[in-house]
C-alpha cells in the first residue's frame, strides 16, 4: 500500500509519517515526517505533476527525478543535504532527504538583515566544501543561492536542493534553470559551463549575504541579467575585508575567476583561520576544474518589438526597449541599434536570447543555434470567450490530423501567465510526418480585446524539459504594445 492513515496521521509507503508541512514551491511540498523504520526524522518532498500528464510523461518525469535523487545520494559531506531514497506514491514522486532544523539564508537576511562579514566567510567555506565535494563528484549544482542555503539552529550550514543539478560531462548551456540575480555569465551567454559557474553564484550569494542584497539588484530578469552581463557588482558597503573574495568570484571571465582553493584562502583570511586549516569544511583546498578560454563577452538579449513596432538589436545588453538600467553600462554602445520591421496587424513587445535566428513574418519563430529548438510568436483574431477554448479548438484539428499526419497526443491545459496577465498553456507532442524525432510542444496565450497573444515553445522530446522554463523567461516580459 503506497498511503496509508495511521490514527489521524498519513502515512507515505507504510513508512513515512507525514507531521508537517515545512514549505512549498511551484512544483511541489516540502513535509516534516517521521520514519517509522529507522526511528528518525526525515524531510518529504513531493513532486506534484499535473492532474492531465499522460502516464507515459509521468513515468518519464519520475525517472528523471529517480535519476536526480541518485545524483543527490553519492554525494558525501557535512554541508550538503542528504537524500535517502525516492517513492513513488499515487503517480507523483517523492523525495526522502536529511531534515535539518533551521531556516534559508534567504529567509534569514530578510528577518535579520545583513550578516557580519567573518560570519558569512563560514558560510561561504562551508559552502566551498559542498561544491568541492560535488565537483569532485562530477556534480555541478547550477542553483547557488540563499533560498538553497539552510542555516542550521546549531549554526552549521547545508546546501539543498540539487534538483537541477546534472553531471559535467553532459554539460548544458541552457538559460532555463537557475535564478537570474545568482547565474554566471557564460550561462547567460550560452557557452559551457563548469564549477567556475557554481562559484560565480556562490559570490553572488556571498554578496548578498553581507550586502543585503544581489549583486546585481534591478528590476526584472532581462535587466537583472544584462548588468550581470556588462555592470560591474553594485557598490560594496558592508563587505570590508570580504571584497577581494567577492570581487574574485564575481570575475566575468571565468578563467580569471577566484577557484575553490583561491576562494578559501581568501575567505579564511577573513575567519582569522590560518591558510593550512579547513576552517569546519572539507575539502576546500582541491583545485577546481580550469576551463578553456572562452569567446569575448556578447550582447545578452535580443529586444523583440512585435506589431507596429520593430525588433532592435541591442549592441550592449545593459538596456532593453523601453527600459533603462538601474545603473550606467560599463562601457557605451558600440554602434546605433540595427532595425529589422516586423509586420502585424497588433503587435506586443518580448525578449529572447541572443543569437536565435528569426524566419517567418506570422507567426514569426526564432530559432536556436542548433535549429531544432524554436520560440513562436503569434496573434490572431478571435471570437472566443477564453483562452482555453482557442486551445481546445486547436486541439480537436490536430486530433482530427487537418496539420497532416502530426501524430498528435495532448498532455493537458493549464494556468500560466504573460507578464502581468492570467494566461493558458496547450502541451502536447507531435511527429511530422517525414520527421525522424518527436517532438513537444507548449503553446502559451492570451485574449484581451478579440485578439490571442501567443507564444509557443518546440523541442525535441529529449530535450524539451532542460528549454521547458526558457518559455517562462520569455513570458515574463510579455507587453501589449
Amino acid at each position: 500500500m503506497a498511503e496509508a492513515q495511521s490514527g489521524t496521521a498519513r502515512v507515505i509507503s507504510d513508512r513515512y509519517e507525514v507531521r508537517a508541512a515545512i514549505g512549498q514551491g511551484g512544483m511541489g511540498r516540502v513535509w516534516r515526517a517521521y520514519d517509522l523504520i529507522l526511528e528518525r526524522e526525515v524531510a518529504l518532498k513531493e513532486v506534484l505533476l499535473p492532474s492531465t500528464m499522460p502516464a507515459r510523461v509521468r513515468k518519464e518525469m519520475c525517472d528523471r527525478l529517480l535519476k536526480e535523487a541518485r545524483l543527490g545520494a553519492r554525494l558525501r559531506h557535512p554541508a550538503i543535504v542528504r537524500v535517502y531514497d525516492v517513492l513513488t506514491v499515487d503517480g507523483n514522486p517523492w523525495m526522502v532527504m536529511e531534515l535539518i532544523s533551521g531556516r534559508s539564508l534567504d529567509d534569514v537576511l530578510k528577518s535579520e538583515g545583513p550578516l557580519p562579514a567573518g560570519r558569512v566567510a563560514e558560510i561561504g567555506l562551508a559552502l566551498l566544501g559542498a561544491l568541492d565535494a560535488a565537483h569532485t563528484a562530477g556534480v555541478l549544482h547550477r542553483d547557488v543561492k540563499p533560498a538553497n542555503v539552510i542555516v542550521g539552529t546549531d549554526a552549521s550550514v547545508s546546501l539543498t536542493d540539487f534538483g537541477i543539478a546534472f553531471e559535467l560531462d553532459k554539460t548544458s548551456t541552457s538559460l532555463t534553470a537557475g535564478s537570474p540575480p545568482f547565474m554566471a555569465p557564460e550561462r547567460v551567454r550560452g557557452e559551457s559551463i563548469g564549477p567556475a559557474s557554481d562559484l560565480f553564484s556562490l559570490g553572488a550569494t556571498l554578496y548578498a549575504a553581507v550586502e543585503g542584497r544581489p549583486p546585481y539588484d534591478r528590476e526584472g530578469p532581462i535587466l537583472t541579467l544584462a548588468a550581470i552581463m556588462n555592470d560591474p557588482p553594485d557598490p560594496y558597503r558592508l563587505a570590508g575585508p570580504l571584497r577581494p573574495a567577492l570581487a574574485g568570484l564575481l570575475e566575468k571571465d571565468q578563467v580569471q575567476r577566484l577557484t575553490s582553493a583561491a576562494a578559501a584562502s581568501a575567505l579564511r583570511q577573513v575567519c582569522g583561520t590560518p591558510t593550512g586549516q579547513q576552517a569546519g569544511t572539507a575539502g576546500v583546498e582541491s583545485a577546481t576544474q580550469v576551463l578553456p578560454a572562452v569567446p569575448k563577452r556578447r550582447k545578452l538579449l535580443v529586444p523583440l518589438i512585435v506589431g507596429a513596432v520593430v525588433l532592435v538589436l541591442i549592441a550592449t545588453a545593459a538596456a532593453v526597449i523601453g527600459l533603462r538600467s538601474a545603473s550606467p553600462p560599463a562601457t557605451p554602445p558600440a554602434a546605433a541599434p540595427v532595425a529589422l520591421s516586423v509586420s502585424q496587424q497588433t503587435g506586443f513587445r518580448v525578449s529572447i536570447p541572443t543569437g536565435w535566428r528569426s524566419a517567418g513574418p506570422k507567426p514569426i519563430r526564432f530559432y536556436d543555434s542548433t535549429n531544432l529548438v524554436w520560440i513562436q510568436l503569434n496573434t490572431e483574431p478571435v471570437s472566443a470567450a477564453n483562452q482555453q477554448d482557442v486551445w481546445a479548438s486547436g486541439s480537436r484539428r490536430q486530433q482530427d490530423g487537418v496539420t497532416g499526419g502530426s501524430d498528435y497526443r495532448l498532455v493537458g491545459f493549464a494556468d500560466s501567465r504573460m507578464g502581468q496577465l492570467a494566461s493558458v498553456d496547450w502541451e502536447w507532442t507531435y511527429q511530422r510526418d517525414g520527421e525522424r524525432e518527436r517532438r513537444h510542444a507548449l503553446y502559451r496565450g492570451v485574449i484581451v480585446n478579440g485578439t490571442s497573444y501567443e507564444l509557443a515553445l518546440s523541442a525535441p522530446e529529449g530535450q524539451f524539459a532542460g528549454h521547458r522554463t526558457l518559455l517562462d523567461t520569455v513570458s515574463a516580459t510579455f507587453q501589449i504594445t
